[in-house]
């Protein structure tokens, strides 16, 4: 349900509507709170709809909203790549799948939006854990 959310931000945004589109982003976040940012392992597209959220704080002008939310996207993110680290032969699917989303949200979500110091931070702490 959280892409619901960025879609209609991302729309609000496209009309100029930033301070609705960080509302309507504000709103997501507080409706699905009793849901963890991360899901990999059930496979549901969850982590690429929050994804779709940080861009949508960067766009609506929100940058310290869009850094908040990928810090606690990476942050689940990294305890799941631990467990399935340990795992690996039966889970390297769902690791590669976690990491995967560490990079695109350092590469093409942090990066581009002038927050490379904070890339550098989550991918660093990603190959140290490899």
């Amino acid at each position: 349900y959280r892409d619901m959310f960025a879609q209609v931000a991302r729309e609000l945004n496209k009309a100029g509507r930033h301070k609705d589109a960080e509302d309507m982003l504000d709103k997501g976040l507080e409706v699905m709170s009793a849901y963890p940012l991360e899901m990999v392992y059930l496979r549901l597209g969850n982590e690429i709809a929050v994804c779709n959220m940080i861009e949508q704080y960067y766009a609506a002008g929100a940058a310290s909203k869009a850094r908040e939310l990928a810090k606690n996207l990476t942050d689940e993110l990294m305890v799941s790549i631990g467990f399935f680290a340990d795992f690996y032969t039966y889970a390297k699917s769902e690791f590669e799948t976690a990491a995967t989303y560490i990079y695109y949200i350092a590469e093409d979500l942090l990066t581009p939006n002038g927050d490379e110091e904070l890339a550098k931070e989550i991918t660093g702490r990603l190959e140290s854990m490899m």
